[in-house]
């Protein structure tokens, strides 16, 4: 009779910082640790590549809290990968899913287009690559049923430029420069607004996710309108 898999500890970056996931690994030692961080810690610039592999460096930027609560994240779960001296180390992955729609772990892109208006920089529509929470589930799936370890992008169906989600879901886009859009909106009292960071509404983050794909099988199940429905999904469940 085979011994029965182990179930692997799955962390989702959101729910977790870096000191309370160093933490739980020391208490529950597991064998698999799989986290689940966000393409979003590559950083939106104008001079990456097209399409970014799991090889491009990170850096933890102050002026953007989520993107450095991520890299901090990353990072010690890495350490998780190398500690405990003469005790089992646990099997570290990091998946990276591009935007992530619906679901109990949406990503902030699906929290600003349910907002009334969304402030955007005057002259770009970056193109958002989509993923829907049940793809990054079978992603979780495919990465503890395989050996793989190591960071993995994870890609869902498709993209969609900004312009076009936000008239798929009715958030009215305001086009403006720095600061001189947040005063005119606070002028005409549009409390409703949120925004992505300043440089996410200018440039796309693009990954390849052909490493997990080929490593372990993986491909995803929804479609993009699927995954586009799933805002609505969320938002009357």
């Amino acid at each position: 009779m085979s011994a029965p898999k182990k179930r692997p500890m799955v962390i989702y970056g959101a729910d977790f910082s870096a000191d309370e996931l160093a933490a739980k690994v020391a208490a529950e030692r597991p064998a698999i640790l799989i986290v689940v961080s966000s393409t979003r810690v590559y950083g939106a610039d104008p001079g990456h590549d097209l399409f970014l592999g799991e090889d491009t460096p990170v850096e933890a930027e102050p002026e953007n809290p989520e993107r450095e609560a991520l890299v901090a994240l990353e990072a010690a779960a890495q350490a998780c990968a190398g500690s405990g001296r003469g005790k089992k180390k646990p099997r570290v992955v990091i998946l990276r899913p591009v935007h992530v729609l619906g679901g109990p772990h949406e990503g902030v892109l699906g929290q600003v287009m349910r907002s009334a208006y969304l402030r955007t920089a005057f002259g770009f529509d970056p193109l958002m690559q989509l993923i829907h929470n049940d793809d990054v589930e079978l992603a979780v799936d495919c990465a503890a049923s395989s050996d793989i370890q190591g960071v993995f992008n994870v890609c869902g169906s498709g993209a969609l430029p900004l312009s076009e989600l936000s008239r798929t879901t009715g958030t009215q886009r305001i086009a403006g420069i720095g600061g001189i859009i947040s005063d005119l909106l606070e002028r005409a009292k549009l409390r409703e607004t949120t925004s992505l960071p300043d440089d996410e509404t200018r440039y796309f983050i693009h990954v390849d996710d052909q490493l997990f794909r080929s490593a372990t099988g993986y491909a995803p199940r929804r479609t993009l309108p699927e995954t586009v429905a799933a805002l609505d999904e969320a938002a009357n469940p």
